[in-house]
């Protein structure tokens, strides 16, 4: 346990070094359990770490380079993408749920990547981000995407017969959106596209270029 090395009332200053071996911490118990621990935990490196439970430099809920860089390592955050082609999804009207299967970084595996929703682990407001691609387009005329929230759902693009026509984008057609949701603890979050008059041959676009995904992460 590192020692007090000086208490200056008039200053209220605390100052606690631990000499040559550089380490420096502050422990907070509660009922002997649940420990938070902050400091420096050695002198090679000089970070600065805030941690869960009783080992500074693990579990770290921040951590703070020298040089001002900080990292919130336990703050959820996801990236995924498609990696095939979904093929015949909509077309019809059919509301179609993506599922971007290939999870590229999921800090607290809050995304599932077999139903493609994400599940919020506390209550915040969360930045959500997504594009798509759709191909075999013959004469379809309406096309729209949503982020659906257990709050609320978001509609983000919404291209319909009165205001464009899709039906000649036969090499593809893209969409993408932000938002800034609401959430509770264990609320969902998924994208949803429709694209309606005709059949259903509408395919979503997968690959290793990623150019259907969906990604998120908790901003306050």
């Amino acid at each position: 346990m590192a020692k007090v090395n000086s208490i200056d009332n008039k200053a209220q200053e605390l100052t606690i070094d631990e000499g040559s071996s550089g380490k420096s911490r502050i422990q907070f118990d509660i009922n002997t359990s649940n420990k938070y621990v902050l400091g420096t935990p050695d002198g090679s490196v000089d970070r600065f770490y805030i941690s869960t439970g009783g080992s500074l430099g693990s579990s770290n809920a921040m951590t703070s380079e020298p040089t001002g860089e900080t990292r919130f390592g336990l703050q959820p955050a996801f990236s995924a993408y498609n990696s095939a082609d979904d093929n015949d999804v909509t077309g019809d009207s059919t509301a179609y749920q993506i599922i971007c299967n290939t999870e590229i970084f999921d800090q607290g595996s809050d995304y599932n990547s077999s139903t493609g929703v994400f599940t919020a682990p506390t209550t915040g407001r969360y930045v959500l981000f997504f594009s798509i691609k759709i191909h075999d387009i013959s004469g379809h005329t309406g096309s729209s995407c949503s982020i659906v929230t257990s709050n609320r759902t978001y509609l983000i693009n919404n291209c319909d017969p009165d205001t464009c026509d899709i039906s000649g984008s036969l090499a593809g057609f893209g969409h993408q959106g932000l938002i800034i949701a609401d959430m509770d603890a264990s609320d969902t979050a998924y994208v949803q596209l429709t694209v309606s008059g005709g059949t259903k041959t509408i395919d979503v676009e997968g690959g290793g270029d990623m150019v259907t995904r969906f990604c998120g992460y908790l901003a306050v």
